[in-house]
């Protein structure tokens, strides 16, 4: 959250109060894993507490919410590398275009649900004919960074949303 704290102390917002004000929705967010089941409190947050014109809330975290898959993206494919070493596999370049092409298109395809990265994992490493098994050594990991993936979404987000009302 450093770099959305950057940017609003840019564009002339406090990220201490920010932070604040919104820490309801991060913190269902973080508790329920998915930035959709977060959007009623994201779009309470940004509206009443933070005064931002409905127009520029509704934009960003309704955009966002269904389009901010940066970090499921990257987490697909870290997660297909770790498995790829942990199992002494050497993917080759075609391999590597692969889990980067198979963990954007699965990215765009994602349900707004909790853990459902689980699942498309699966065919980011079927994509690079690595072993399945290892979604198991995951899952403990998954849950956490699930959560914290959700919770920097909105976060982002709701940062987009001010900068769009900064700008109007």
């Amino acid at each position: 959250c450093a770099y959305y704290s950057l940017i609003l102390r840019a564009i002339g917002f406090r990220p201490v109060e920010f932070f604040e004000d919104v820490s309801p929705a991060l913190l269902t967010a973080f508790s329920l894993g998915s930035s959709l089941a977060t959007l009623p409190v994201t779009l309470e947050m940004l509206e009443e507490k933070r005064k931002i014109p409905p127009r520029y809330s509704r934009l960003a975290a309704a955009i966002g919410t269904n389009l901010n898959h940066a970090g499921i993206i990257l987490y697909e494919a870290a997660a297909a590398l770790f498995v790829a070493r942990l199992s002494g596999i050497s993917l080759s370049l075609s391999q590597q275009a692969a889990v980067c092409l198979t963990s954007v298109v699965a990215a765009v395809g994602i349900a707004g649900i909790p853990d459902a990265g689980l699942i498309t994992l699966s065919l980011v490493l079927a994509s690079a004919k690595l072993p399945l098994e290892a979604v198991t050594l995951l899952l403990p990991l998954d849950w956490l960074i699930g959560r914290l993936r959700a919770t920097v979404n909105v976060a982002s987000d709701m940062t987009v949303a001010h900068l769009l009302s900064r700008w109007q």
